[in-house]
């Protein structure tokens, strides 16, 4: 199967997407990475970095065809906060999706909370939800609107409202007691707990509830499910559960928060019947392997103050660097000044420095750089023994600080202007690029699917391209040449050993065999009268294909007619198959192969009816000897490949009494035999399915019409 895990990087999703694959079924995944990490898968995987409720979601439901969807996609049911809008906009843009692209079934995961802060032991999936927390509120409401949702689409939804979920990759802000209680123990600090630490709670262990989910969709189950451990275990008993696996410092007890459940555990009976599911994994277990998940976790993070402080030292310099840039362009124009201020009088290199500053150093230096220009000015004039006050009530001199602010500040904004359409252009560009690794991710996948798909029609065992190219051998124009092919064709198609094809007369009731298997032990008769055969006798008045039930021995196991018209012109009889291909797409692929040799069959009899008048001697029904030849090359082959015997007998005739002997042979032959000219221009009798005993039965029967053979010619004289 193609199965979908929404929130497949994050904690519960990671383990059910792990479950699917090792099952070996596809997995592909969508995540925002809000919470999720790639690391936490390792297998192989299709991913796509996406929010659920993003309207690129259908491309990828368009091109990947998903059988099953797992709605992980949430906030974690230990987080206190939520985005409404997000969860509910995710869930109908995920359900809708489903709806429209065939999908087979939704599992959705639910929260307990959904249940309120009710003091009750073995909450069923019967009693009263009264939530009061954000995660809870957000869960129930996507319970009703599942419910709703499925009633009115007649869509199968397996709903899981699980208990504390804990175990490895449980991040590391996780609420969850468990994880808390870990990471006191890791810190060696306190743990402070809500309450007196006798409330209860339930934990199940995150392997688990991938379990769960997992036979859940296997079974095709449906419906609201509490998943749990069926355990009541209080804070203090959890407490001393962990003491030999990791112990805490001490416990605070804090006042216990509103809303937060004294009592409280979910029945799981209705699960365990259905499923027949019990979590496996006892709390000593889960407790050992996800400590020792943590403590491997926060050995690899201990690295993480000293980068810490290298980010912060980083910081510190960039902060220096941008001074120093300030100064050592102000250094270099001051320089210049006083190198060249007098003898390039109209250069203004203080506002050349208000320029290049605000140019070079960006629009967040442009007001220290104006600042720096206006005091460099101001220094100056008192340098040259002008007064402090009146210099600032000069005219010319707030004229120059007017120019200076204002070129600095038009600078700025203009430079500024052009970086944000140079930013926004950057986005779009950025957008644009992402959009098209998208598409070009889907594209990919597509072409990956669709050549799966073209190797399976091509290449697989009884797949289109494999019959298609089987059925090639009967692409000929003589009907006698495709009932030998034929047998080929169905024994290969159909994986069988006994095999026969029987021509019928035009009564309808009489059958005879005109090629099968090879196989030694098979019994398989020349001859069959549908009259004296009941079963045979209603193939031919109903034209159905016939299925041996009852497998009668004396029957085929499969029958199926081949139409001329409105006759049945021929009967397909398949005698031996294994047990195991008794199963109705075996029927389907012999009715398929029958109905590809009937259309064979037609185009050969359309053949022979064009070409009569190059086919037979003009007024008989004696074939040329060009005609003659080709039937009797397929003859031969018959006889090496499916050991069909044939003979030959030369007639002796008068050319005055031509026509008479003609219609004394026609009626001494059967349908099956052939009257022709061979190249010696001598008459000759074509027996079909004939030994030396048969032709000797024929023989004996000419004569007493007054036809005499002058030589005799079996099959197995001309193989030798």
């Amino acid at each position: 199967m193609r199965v979908l895990v929404t929130g497949g990087y994050g904690f519960i999703g990671s383990f059910v997407a792990e479950r699917f694959y090792k099952e070996g079924h596809d997995v592909f995944i969508i995540d925002n990475l809000a919470t999720g990490k790639k690391e936490n898968i390792t297998f192989k995987h299709k991913g796509y970095i996406l929010d659920v409720e993003d309207s690129n979601c259908e491309e990828i439901f368009r091109a990947s065809r998903f059988d099953i969807v797992v709605h992980l996609a949430a906030d974690s049911p230990t987080v206190h906060s939520i985005d409404t809008r997000r969860e509910v906009l995710g869930l109908t843009n995920i359900l809708s999706l489903s709806k429209k692209y065939m999908v087979k079934q939704v599992v959705y995961a639910s929260s307990a909370e959904v249940y309120g802060p009710v003091n009750e032991t073995l909450l069923s999936e019967e009693s009263h939800c009264d939530p009061v927390t954000p995660i809870g509120m957000n869960k129930w409401f996507g319970e009703l609107y599942i419910s709703k949702w499925s009633e009115l689409n007649g869509f199968p939804v397996l709903v899981y409202r699980m208990s504390d979920v804990y175990g490895p990759k449980q991040g590391v802000t996780s609420e969850g007691m468990i994880a808390k209680f870990i990471k006191s123990s890791l810190n060696n600090s306190e743990l402070i707990v809500a309450g007196n630490g006798e409330q209860t709670g339930d934990y199940i262990f995150v392997e688990d509830v991938a379990d769960a989910i997992y036979k859940g969709v296997i079974h095709n189950h449906s419906g609201v499910y509490n998943l749990s451990s069926n355990q009541d275990i209080s804070m203090n008993e959890l407490n001393k559960t962990l003491q030999p696996t990791c112990s805490v410092p001490g416990i605070t007890y804090a006042q216990k928060e509103n809303g937060n459940p004294v009592h409280s555990s979910l029945d799981n009976s209705k699960l365990q019947k259905d499923f027949d599911w019990f979590p496996p994994t006892s709390l000593k277990e889960g407790l050992e392997k996800t400590y020792d998940w943590y403590w491997i976790t926060a050995q690899a993070a201990s690295t993480l103050p000293n980068e810490h402080k290298e980010s912060k030292l980083a910081s510190m310099l960039t902060k220096l660097f941008s001074k120093v840039e300030i100064v050592a362009l102000f250094a270099f124009m001051f320089t210049l000044s006083a190198l060249f201020q007098q003898k390039i009088e109209v250069l203004d290199f203080k506002l050349l420095f208000i320029v290049l500053g605000t140019v070079l150093l960006g629009r967040e230096r442009s007001i220290p750089t104006i600042g720096i220009g206006v005091l460099w000015y101001i220094v100056e004039n008192l340098m040259q023994g002008r007064e402090i006050v009146s210099l600032l009530y000069h005219n010319n001199t707030i004229a120059v600080i007017a120019v200076y602010i204002f070129v600095g500040l038009t600078l700025s904004y203009v430079i500024d202007k052009k970086n944000q359409v140079i930013k926004q252009a950057k986005k779009d560009l950025d957008a644009s690029e992402e959009r098209y690794q998208f598409m070009y991710s889907v594209y990919e996948d597509v072409r990956t699917v669709k050549e799966e798909l073209q190797h399976q029609v091509l290449y697989t065992e009884n797949s289109v391209g494999v019959i298609s190219d089987i059925v090639k051998r009967l692409d000929s124009m003589e009907p006698e040449d495709i009932f030998v092919s034929a047998v080929g064709v169905i024994e290969e198609v159909m994986k069988t050993e006994e095999v026969a094809i029987y021509s019928v007369n035009d009564e309808q009731s009489f059958l005879r065999l005109v090629a099968k298997s090879k196989h030694p032990n098979a019994y398989i008769p020349s001859f069959i009268d549908a009259e004296a055969e009941s079963e045979f006798y209603d193939l031919l008045s109903s034209k159905k294909l016939f299925i041996n039930s009852t497998f009668n021995e004396n029957l085929p196991l499969m029958m199926a007619p081949v139409m001329d018209g409105e006759k049945v012109s021929a009967v397909i009889c398949l005698y031996q198959a294994d047990f195991e291909n008794l199963t109705l797409q075996y029927q389907n692929l012999f009715t398929t192969v029958v109905g590809l040799i009937s259309s064979a069959l037609s185009r050969a009899d359309e053949y022979v009816f064009a070409t009569n008048s190059e086919r037979y001697v003009e007024g008989t029904n004696v074939l040329n000897a060009e005609f003659l030849d080709r039937i009797l090359k397929v003859k031969q082959q018959a006889k090496e490949t499916l050991n069909m015997d044939y003979t030959l007998l030369n007639i002796k005739f008068s050319i005055h009494n031509f026509s008479d002997t003609i219609n004394n042979l026609q009626r001494s032959l059967r349908k099956t035999d052939y009257i022709g000219l061979n190249e010696n221009n001598e008459l000759v009798i074509l027996l079909s399915n004939t030994n030396e005993d048969n032709a000797e039965v024929v023989k004996n029967r000419l004569s007493r019409n007054n036809i005499f053979i002058l030589e005799q010619t079996n099959s197995n004289a001309v193989l030798a």
